[in-house]
């Protein structure tokens, strides 16, 4: 963080940064991260950034200004040649869905921040795919819809525990390359297309 561009920029290399990146859509809690960011308001050192747009985006600006979240930034998209830095720029990163969206949806963001040694903060109903992924690899910590207390509770144990952050983190990279690389998925692709011709 402390060579990140993205981070000197809007001043997160200082600051205990969690992230929500990407689609602000229909089916994802915004609504849970937002009270964990309220819970968290006196929380001088912790900030929240959204990066991204959709269904939700006005509803979140709405949220910040009626509670006067100040730690929380909201940017628009970022251009590609940027997003490795914004990823980057996490300490933590969410990942959600809403109840009754899990067999709906499954948000590829997840698979970036794993790329990217960030542990996920994943808020799901119960039993969801997200949360056997982080449960089974270590690479952060799953919570249910509307758990703002506890999530807020351990944003702050992570935020004094660095050496839990990194092997989090590192579990989530590990995973990522084991599982999902760019020669893994094309194989995978291939042996796929090439059953059915």
């Amino acid at each position: 963080k402390i060579n990140n561009l993205f981070s000197k920029k809007y001043k997160l290399d200082k600051k205990f940064t969690i992230i929500y990146s990407g689609n602000q859509g229909r089916c994802h809690d915004i609504y849970t991260i937002m009270v964990t960011a309220l819970l968290l308001k006196k929380e001088k050192e912790i900030n929240f950034v959204f990066i991204g747009n959709g269904f939700q985006n006005a509803r979140i600006k709405e949220m910040k200004q009626e509670w006067e979240l100040d730690n929380c930034l909201i940017l628009p998209y970022q251009e590609i040649n940027i997003l490795p830095f914004s990823l980057a720029a996490a300490d933590l990163a969410f990942v959600t869905l809403k109840k009754d969206s899990d067999k709906a949806v499954a948000p590829s963001k997840l698979y970036s921040h794993l790329a990217s040694g960030t542990p996920v903060a994943a808020i799901t109903p119960e039993n969801s795919y997200l949360q056997k992924i982080i449960e089974k690899e270590n690479c952060g910590k799953w919570f249910k819809n509307g758990d703002a207390e506890n999530i807020s509770k351990w944003i702050i144990e992570m935020k004094n525990s660095p050496n839990i952050i990194s092997l989090l983190g590192g579990n989530g990279r590990k995973y990522i390359l084991e599982n999902a690389s760019l020669k893994l998925i094309a194989k995978s692709y291939y042996e796929l297309i090439s059953n059915h011709i």
